[in-house]
């Protein structure tokens, strides 16, 4: 491939970003009171990522990498948990957006969504590029991905889908341009640079879309085979080896964390995926869900069936979308239950619907390619059948609009669509599809004229190229802009439950039973330790003892102090229970219960097993219960000696993001209790009155949170989080990020493509 200069990739970038901004401006409106959110007020954007990046950009200001996050479940691993991105590049840069305990603003965090949007559409035309595509004809891919159905859909609420769905374009290109690369030293560089978009994809958090790019990846390495099986081997050895080791900070953590969680995915969910229906949806976006990731737009959908006819290099693009869109249909089609049972690994990933990323960087990538090969073409015979295939499009739309136009109310009224958004019955359905319709037979026209204009002579290739992209753009935007917006009023939207907890954070823990203002992560965004949350990864032995034991029991074990509910309360629990603050029917209570966040307790544990769960009289201030083993510390042999247990105090001085330290006395040895989630990879270190120190072994208590052995003291005990995991992803990517980093300043930085010779004088 020749070089040219880098202006036309930044100028595309740009194109790129003008469209993003086209598509999500109400989210950045400079009014107030104008501005929209992503998903709106009740969409995970806001209520499970935006507090995730609120938590992440706090600890970095602060000069801490987050490893645990103390403010969820009674303490989750942070960094092990994808949904986080702790170790996403873009994560720094958020940070100082923090700094001096500032909230993260939201704005950022959009910005976030439509950065990668924009990155979406830029590498899916990149890709198309290296395929041979010209610039216009690339940019129609770009466009089709970027503001297509998936792209501006659920994606983008979801935002760790996005993120890592922009980095399936970047993958392929890389590797196309691997695969055609004449010496060895660039294609070696190009396959590292392929295995780099895909550890990104992976850190971008979202697994299951970032293992949809690898099967593309693998699926284009073996439609490669029959150029060079060597050169092949070579480069799909190398992208796979610099994408497992520059993303191994996030993979060794997370399947590490995956066997402690209470995480269960039901045989449903896995089946889970588009209805058949669904399909009706390529040609009207919306209309029967409030999503729709098929939708290419109608003058693409026409361009990409005339292209497996008249542009060869598409039928393999055509052939992942295919396959991809069975996939995407879950148990509602023939593949998904057959790969279920020969590949049993299937069962950790639910909703297939998923699969739609190949599906749109497929048709995009196809489409770009018949659109090339239209505007050759178009003074030939073959596109006649192009310009007459869309003009027979167009007309059947308008007449399916007219149709149902005028049809009586009577006759569609029928069955109640209740269970589609925002669709009440079969008459609305009808007025729905009469003006996607409409709308599709218009643009399906335009395209058509455009062709036939092109054939006439009257339009040049590019003057060709330039109208096909136009009507793409314009058909895209107006059906997908601001679709994924909402309202949702300022945020973290203000309230005097918050305005109360946060001056006592320190004080106690809080059982906001998901009721917060903001959402069930709310705790994360303003400081605050709760006992629940909304995450998948929560760790299983915490998730089960709030299940399975008694409510004051739980609340006393996880150091409970505050309670927010709108439930109606027993007489046990009103008769410990304070009011301090109310919002609407949501009211913030304290707890008249001994659950301090630490103690201690003198004398020997108890020793039960893992499944130990308390009574409703239990009391963890007088007895320690260790549900890891026999206790082998200083408190078992003292109590062998018979010491008699005097009472132990312990006192949280200081909590942060994988940190904390406890002060505790003990008259004689005993226990010291943290109240937070137990995980194998907290290590403790206690120090006495006299300086001398000792690593003790971290125990499990009461089976789910942590304890340690020690003799009769004074002692400060400085807890850390460091599971041995991350250690070891954190080395590897390190090493490999700074091994690649060299790579490419000894080698030379990736060139935009120009189009091969060969291509542009057919």
């Amino acid at each position: 491939m020749h070089a040219v200069s880098r202006h036309p990739a930044r100028a595309a970038l740009a194109g790129f970003v003008v469209l993003s901004a086209l598509l999500l401006w109400p989210a950045f409106a400079p009014n107030a009171s104008d501005r929209l959110a992503i998903g709106g007020a009740d969409g995970d954007f806001l209520r499970q990522f935006y507090p995730y990046r609120a938590f992440v950009a706090r600890s970095l200001a602060s000069g801490r990498i987050p490893l645990w996050n103390p403010h969820q479940y009674g303490g989750t691993p942070a960094l092990a948990d994808p949904q986080l991105a702790v170790a996403y590049p873009l994560r720094v840069l958020q940070a100082p957006l923090a700094l001096g305990g500032r909230t993260l603003p939201l704005w950022s965090v959009s910005l976030e969504a439509a950065i990668h949007l924009a990155l979406a559409g830029w590498f899916a035309m990149l890709l198309a590029r290296v395929l041979g595509a010209r610039p216009a004809a690339a940019a129609v891919a770009g466009v089709v991905v970027a503001a297509g159905g998936y792209a501006t859909g659920y994606p983008l609420d979801q935002l760790a889908v996005i993120g890592s769905a922009a980095w399936v374009p970047a993958t392929l290109a890389a590797l196309v341009m691997a695969l055609r690369a004449d010496g060895a030293l660039r294609r070696r560089r190009l396959a590292g640079m392929a295995g780099a978009a895909t550890a990104l994809s992976v850190l971008a958090g979202h697994g299951q879309t970032a293992a949809f790019g690898t099967l593309a990846a693998t699926a284009l390495l073996a439609h490669g085979v029959p150029r060079g099986r060597r050169a092949v081997a070579e480069v799909a050895g190398l992208w796979a080896l610099t994408a497992a080791a520059l993303s191994a900070v996030q993979w060794l953590p997370t399947l590490d964390l995956l066997r402690r969680t209470s995480r269960t995915v039901r045989a449903e969910e896995v089946m889970a995926g588009l209805p058949i229906a669904d399909v009706g949806q390529i040609l009207v976006p919306h209309l029967l869900s409030c999503w729709s990731p098929l939708y290419v737009g109608i003058v693409p959908l026409g361009l990409a069936a005339w292209g497996a006819w008249a542009a060869p290099r598409s039928r393999f693009w055509l052939a992942l979308a295919g396959g991809a869109w069975l996939w995407a249909l879950g148990g509602n089609g023939p593949l998904v239950p057959v790969l279920v049972r020969a590949v049993p690994a299937m069962g950790a990933f639910r909703h297939q619907e998923r699969a739609a990323v190949l599906v749109s960087v497929g048709l995009a990538v196809a489409v770009g390619l018949a659109a090339n090969a239209a505007a050759d073409e178009a003074p030939s015979g073959r596109a006649r059948g192009l310009a007459r295939g869309l003009a027979a499009l167009a007309t059947a739309c308008a007449v399916g609009a007219a149709v149902l136009a005028v049809l009586p109310p009577a006759a569609l009224a029928g069955a109640r669509l209740d269970r589609f958004c925002g669709v009440a019955d079969g008459a609305a359905l009808a007025a729905r599809a009469a003006d996607g319709l409409a709308m599709a037979a218009l643009w399906a026209g335009a395209g058509a004229a455009a062709v036939h204009l092109a054939r006439r002579g009257a339009l040049g290739s590019g003057a060709l190229l330039t109208a096909v992209l136009a009507v793409c753009a314009l058909d895209l935007v107006s059906a997908n802009a601001r679709h994924a917006l909402g309202p949702a009023g300022p945020w973290p939207p203000p309230s005097s439950l918050i305005d109360a907890l946060v001056p006592r954070a320190r004080e106690g823990r809080v059982s906001s039973e998901g009721m917060l203002p903001g959402g069930p992560n709310a705790a994360s965004i303003h400081g605050l330790f709760d006992a629940t949350g909304d995450s998948p990864l929560a760790l299983g032995a915490v998730a089960d003892l709030v299940a399975e034991a008694p409510e004051m029991a739980w609340w006393r074990l996880l150091g409970v102090r505050y309670l927010v509910s709108a439930r109606p309360l027993g007489a046990a629990e009103a008769a410990l229970l304070t009011e301090l603050a109310r919002d609407g029917d949501r009211v913030l209570y304290e707890i008249g219960l001994p659950a301090p966040p630490a103690w201690a307790v003198a004398g020997e544990p108890e020793t039960a097993g893992a499944s130990w769960r308390p009574d409703a009289a239990f009391d963890p201030l007088a007895t320690v219960v260790l549900t890891d083993g026999p206790s082998t510390g200083p408190g078992a042999q003292a109590s062998a000696a018979g010491t008699v247990p005097q009472p132990a105090a312990a006192h949280l001085e200081a909590l942060d993001a994988g940190s904390a330290t406890v002060a505790a006395e003990l008259p004689a040895p005993g226990a010291v209790v943290f109240a937070t989630a137990w995980d194998p990879g907290w290590r403790a270190r206690a120090a006495d009155a006299d300086g001398r120190s000792l690593r003790p072994r971290v125990r499990q208590a009461y089976g789910a949170l942590l304890a340690i052995e020690l003799g009769a003291g004074s002692w400060r005990i400085e807890w850390t989080y460091r599971p041995r995991p991350v250690m070891v992803g954190v080395a590897i990517s390190g090493l490999g990020w700074a091994l690649f980093a060299l790579g490419l300043a000894t080698t030379g930085g990736l060139r935009w493509p120009r189009r091969p010779r060969s291509d542009r004088e057919r």
